[in-house]
């Protein structure tokens, strides 16, 4: 009896008798994926950062002037936050612990930072051509600990005191040493921009190398050439990039838009630095020197015994720019693509979007020690 009841209800409940509505699934996906967007989107204009445009060096110094100095004057003399952080930067302090936990004292500096050196001398001795800084400099360096900081303590305290105008700074005259012309000059690099830049291209240069993707717009004769420069450490810094260069593992991209001689072509990387992607421009020129500096070396005596030597130059020089056709650097492999420079923005992300995700084995401690 129970049995007969019970199949008789499962009977009718297997057969709906009620009405029937319509169910559209494209329709309401569509529907949930709308509101969704909506929601994110209105997520995104509340809580998101503030779209801003970076603080660079160049805006920090134009904007406040006396802070900018005062803070460079606290780099060379190590008393900033970054000389006396400790671990991993240095050994000036503990860096952040909790308790008895003390794990960047344990492993230990990883990246060197010596605030002196890379945040104010080294950018001033990118300043070219001016011997009565180099002098300053050397006189700084040359002097005691004791000397160094009664200088720099000086010029601090009246910092306090300082008044700007505009971009310019008024500072009290006092026994600041060779800190007074230091300060002012790197004030002067800092409005300019050569700041950032000089910081870019030191041995610090590639701790982007753990975050971003580099990209390089090559269009460099290569490295100076000349006495003064050398005595500027032009060798020393070119063997820092091209050191840098090899080390970096991140996505690399390099467009060759007008001239790419010698080591120029391989600090801004070159085929032989493993880009992720090199391309040129149609007007691009890559050899080892252009065609009039070829002329002027190679071929000087042959000039001068000519009959007409502008004539005789002139031809070596078109002769020669012939050799140096983008096509023939194609050929020889030194670049992927010639692309129209239109086309510039797109090839990019295309690089960008094929480099994703890239992985380079190296050994656990890649970066050597970098030529100082």
């Amino acid at each position: 009896m129970r049995r007969s009841r019970n199949a008789r209800l499962n009977e009718m409940a297997r057969t709906w008798n009620g009405p029937y509505r319509p169910y559209d699934l494209v329709k309401e996906v569509a529907i949930a994926t709308a509101v969704i967007a909506l929601i994110a989107v209105a997520m995104t204009i509340l809580f998101s950062s503030p779209d801003e445009k970076p603080s660079t060096i160049k805006s920090w110094s134009r904007n406040m002037p006396v802070d900018f100095l005062t803070t460079a004057t606290a780099e060379l003399d190590g008393t900033s936050d970054t000389a006396t952080y400790g671990p991993p930067y240095n050994h000036n302090g503990e860096g952040q612990h909790v308790a008895f936990i003390h794990l960047q004292e344990w492993l230990g500096v990883s990246h060197p930072i010596d605030t002196a050196y890379d945040y104010v001398i080294e950018p001033l001795r990118s300043i070219p051509n001016d011997p009565a800084l180099s002098a300053e400099i050397d006189r700084y360096a040359k002097a005691s600990k004791a000397q160094q900081q009664a200088w720099t303590g000086a010029y601090a305290k009246a910092l306090e005191k300082a008044s700007s105008s505009g971009t310019a700074v008024s500072v009290p005259a006092g026994e600041y040493g060779p800190v007074g012309p230091m300060m002012a000059s790197l004030l002067g690099l800092a409005q300019s921009g050569g700041v950032d830049g000089a910081l870019l291209t030191s041995r610090q240069f590639y701790q982007t190398d753990y975050t971003l993707p580099l990209l390089f717009l090559a269009d460099v004769p290569g490295f100076m050439v000349g006495t003064a420069v050398e005595r500027q450490g032009i060798i020393r810094h070119g063997a820092k990039m091209i050191a840098a260069m090899s080390d970096a593992t991140v996505p690399k991209i390099c467009v060759v838009v007008r001239k790419a001689y010698g080591a120029g072509y391989y600090v801004m990387c070159g085929r032989a630095y493993e880009p992720d992607l090199i391309v040129a421009w149609p007007s691009a020129e890559i050899s080892v020197m252009g065609a009039e500096g070829v002329v002027e070396i190679a071929f000087r005596k042959v000039v001068d015994a000519a009959e007409d030597p502008d004539a005789k130059r002139a031809e070596l020089i078109e002769s020669f720019k012939k050799m140096f056709d983008v096509y023939i650097a194609a050929g020889n492999d030194m670049i992927d693509d010639i692309i129209d420079p239109r086309e510039t923005r797109l090839t990019i992300c295309r690089g960008l979007e094929m480099a994703q995700g890239k992985k380079m084995e190296r050994p656990y401690k890649k970066h050597g020690v970098v030529p100082v």
